[in-house]
């Protein structure tokens, strides 16, 4: 095909597109510029062959190849740009998705921390639910127990009181026994009579006729009474001594015990005698068979300042060296409750040890914590009263 007949072609093909698709203008003259219907065709691959074949012709001149590298030029620049739009759109979209990936796994991770948290803090509710059901039991492990410390006192004093009043009562009766002989007695010296005055003597608290003497009642109702008041005097003397020797014997006993109680206690630490003025630690039984054990710190006068829950297991040297090293490197916390003030005690790792129980004054819970730290740090041996 020549050049004439293809410029023919292409401008039948132009009008044609102007004619029945309405895409172009209309335009009066029936030809129109080469150049003009080459920048309008649209882009249909059905031409290009045609089209690349025209411009290879050697024919054309330099003004249409400089023509057709600069379209060539910017049909490449225009793919270039649009390569790099696409790369563009596909980096953005890569960076979006990649946003949305890391925002979801922060969402997750958030939620795993949430979740974390809320167990931790579950935990920590039931830890502490425990610790004060604990101490509830144990407060009321210590009621029990100081009531029937207390009933068991009562009882004894009861009992002590009983016999001091059965001893009064036997007392009045010898001493009205006593009374009416001296009367008879006064009343028979009177008359100038001889009479037999019964002297007593006092044996273990008991009084026992044991010498019979006879009198001549020569001096009238003073020398019988003057003898009576000697007789009560000396029975009142061998009253006392009798018990004043068996006080001696009673502390004697105590001190023994004492000591031997001293001698079977455990050191702790390097200590070598024990210490009762530092105060010591006391492994005592419980009212649950299940937990026989507690274990208790005590001032020097033998006042508790400190007392577990009951134990298992039986309290040992490790348990005093682990208790004095929380008073030596834990620390206190108070805190204000519905009921009082209460204080927390806590290791070197600030956790909880135990709870105190509640007092109604912030200064009270002081003191007492105040007790605490003193005595854990001081007492050096612990008694063992299972033993």
């Amino acid at each position: 095909m020549g050049k004439n007949e293809s410029l023919e072609f292409l401008e039948d093909v132009v009008q044609d597109v102007q004619n029945h698709l309405h895409i172009l203008q209309k335009y009066d003259k029936s030809t129109l510029n080469n150049y003009i219907v080459i920048s309008r065709l649209p882009d249909i691959e059905l031409f290009q062959p045609s089209l690349e074949a025209e411009l290879a012709e050697k024919d054309l001149t330099d003004e249409d190849r400089a023509n057709i590298a600069k379209a060539e030029e910017e049909e490449k620049a225009r793919k270039e740009k649009e390569a790099q739009e696409k790369a563009e759109v596909e980096r953005l979209e890569k960076e979006r998705l990649q946003k949305e990936e890391e925002e979801r796994i922060a969402a997750k991770k958030a939620e795993e921390e949430r979740l974390e948290a809320e167990r931790l803090a579950k935990e920590e509710e039931e830890r502490l639910a425990k610790e004060e059901a604990e101490r509830l039991a144990a407060e009321k492990a210590e009621a029990e127990r100081l009531k029937q410390e207390r009933l068991q006192k009562e009882e004894e004093e009861r009992i002590a009181a009983e016999k001091a009043e059965k001893e009064r009562l036997e007392a009045e009766r010898l001493a009205k026994e006593e009374e009416e002989r001296h009367q008879a007695a006064i009343e028979q010296a009177q008359l100038g009579e001889q009479i037999s005055v019964i002297n007593f003597d006092t044996l273990k608290n008991k009084k026992k006729p044991i010498v019979k003497k006879s009198v001549m009642m020569t001096g009238g109702v003073s020398a019988a009474i003057a003898q009576t008041n000697k007789e009560k005097e000396e029975l009142e003397a061998l009253r006392k001594e009798e018990d004043r020797k068996r006080a001696l014997i009673r502390k004697a006993e105590e001190e023994k015990k004492a000591e031997e109680r001293l001698s079977k206690a455990i050191l702790i630490g390097n200590t070598k005698k024990p210490d009762p003025s530092l105060g010591k630690f006391e492994i005592g039984r419980s009212n649950d068979p299940q937990k026989p054990y507690s274990f208790v710190l005590k001032t020097e006068t033998g006042k508790v300042v400190f007392e577990t829950s009951q134990m298992k297991t039986k309290p040992n040297e490790l348990t005093a060296v682990m208790f004095k090293d929380i008073m030596a490197n834990g620390s206190f916390t108070f805190t204000k409750t519905s009921q009082g003030y209460c204080f927390k005690i806590l290791d070197a790792r600030q956790r909880v040890f135990c709870t105190s129980k509640t007092f109604k004054t912030t200064l009270e819970a002081q003191k007492a914590a105040a007790l605490i730290k003193k005595y854990g740090l001081s007492a050096n041996y612990i008694d063992d009263t299972t033993l």
